[in-house]
């Protein structure tokens, strides 16, 4: 990434953290002063499942078609995904201290989440453990397809169960109870976070494709011979980079 092209996502984070600062308390909390952190808190949640549902569709590309730019736009995806989860978590929690007096309330929301994190995580730690290119593309595809239903359930179902008495605010969002200064400091708080993971995710992808150019450099070099084009060394067929990684 260019440094030009930093100060944006720089500047945008700065700005969601004045609004942080400077937005007035927040009406129907326990504690209205401390309600600021919604504006990182619900952004991050929200984003969390945008990148989810990004690392299935390009775990169907990857299964359809296994190429390294897919598969790196799969771990980049679940990557973020994860990171963003816990970041939910880790907020969730200044959330749950600040209004409900404890760090970790065993609210049904905020474990459910606790599980959506692990499974993510589990995700990134299946990728770790595989050493094969092949096998890793494959096995994150598959992971990834597969865990979008216990943790739509987690994320979407389970928390809004009859049965299921919450602590957690469910109507902040959808019947509009958010104040007007907060439902815009969450949506620009959605437009900042998501500017900089978009950067991310695009870095992540390009550098995947570096590592993959530099090692067939190196099989080629070593080899004497074209054998890093013609063995791609236990990675997935096709480019490493194409036309829609490197826009």
């Amino acid at each position: 990434m260019q440094p030009q092209r930093i100060w944006p996502k720089v500047i945008a984070l700065l700005a969601l953290t004045a609004i942080t600062v400077t937005a007035p308390p927040a009406k129907g909390f326990m504690n209205p002063d401390l309600a600021r952190i919604l504006f990182w808190h619900l952004p991050c949640a929200l984003l969390s499942t945008i990148f989810l549902f990004m690392g299935a569709f390009w775990a169907f590309k990857t299964i359809s078609k296994p190429t390294p730019a897919n598969d790196a736009r799969l771990a980049a995806s679940l990557d973020l995904a994860a990171v963003l989860a816990i970041l939910t978590l880790l907020t969730g929690m200044v959330f749950s201290k600040v209004q409900w007096g404890a760090w970790w309330s065993w609210d049904p929301r905020q474990t459910s989440y606790l599980f959506v994190t692990l499974i993510l995580l589990g995700g990134m730690a299946l990728r770790s453990g595989l050493d094969d290119d092949i096998k890793k593309a494959k096995a994150s595809a598959g992971y990834a397809l597969v865990m979008l239903v216990p943790i739509a359930f987690l994320t979407f179902v389970y928390p809004r169960l009859p049965q299921v008495q919450s602590l957690h605010p469910s109507d902040t969002i959808q019947q509009g109870s958010l104040d007007s200064p907060y439902r815009m400091g969450v949506l620009f708080g959605m437009f900042a976070i998501g500017f900089v993971c978009i950067a991310i995710w695009k870095v992540r992808v390009l550098a995947r494709a570096l590592e993959l150019q530099l090692a067939d450099g190196a099989m080629a070099m070593a080899s004497g011979s074209g054998a890093g084009d013609s063995d791609r060394g236990g990675r997935p067929g096709g480019p490493v980079v194409d036309d829609e990684t490197a826009s």
